[in-house]
């Protein structure tokens, strides 16, 4: 986003996260492959090869997992922009909110599905125009695209 990218971004908020889980992991006698770091920002983008364009993926149709959300959860709505590393889509999810309103589409309320850690970062908000064209050239190149509009 605006020549930063994503998933960079996300490692970076991951990483106090990490470390304490690792730390007291640790504390528990758990023996862990890596360092401390070892979970910040272990994500890799959509393999969207089955998904054609154009597709309102990203815009009001989230990637629906392969399990169930109770009706009253808000997860049910957000959308998935990376997956973990393993190659299992449901594994580990980065997700957010993606809500289009008048000329602007808008990315807020960042989660990572299996973790209740805090991203201070967001909502951005992208022109709409702009951010057609950044799905499109994300449906090109099979991954998140370094969006730029946003304010």
């Amino acid at each position: 986003m605006n020549d930063i990218d994503l998933l960079d971004l996300v490692r970076k908020q991951e990483i106090p996260w990490s470390i304490q889980e690792y730390n007291e992991r640790v504390d528990e006698g758990e023996e862990i492959e890596g360092g401390p770091e070892f979970l910040a920002g272990d994500y890799m983008p959509l393999d969207i090869s089955g998904i054609k364009y154009p597709n309102s993926y990203l815009l009001d149709s989230p990637y629906i997992p392969g399990f169930k959300f109770e009706e009253w959860d808000p997860g049910q709505d957000k959308h998935t922009l990376f997956w973990c590393t393993c190659g299992i889509p449901d594994c580990w999810l980065f997700r957010c909110k993606i809500t289009v309103r008048g000329e602007v589409v808008i990315w807020s309320d960042f989660e990572c599905f299996h973790r209740h850690w805090q991203y201070d970062f967001g909502p951005f908000v992208f022109e709409y125009k702009q951010y057609l064209n950044g799905v499109r050239l994300f449906f090109n190149d099979k991954q998140l695209p370094h969006l730029s509009g946003f304010q």
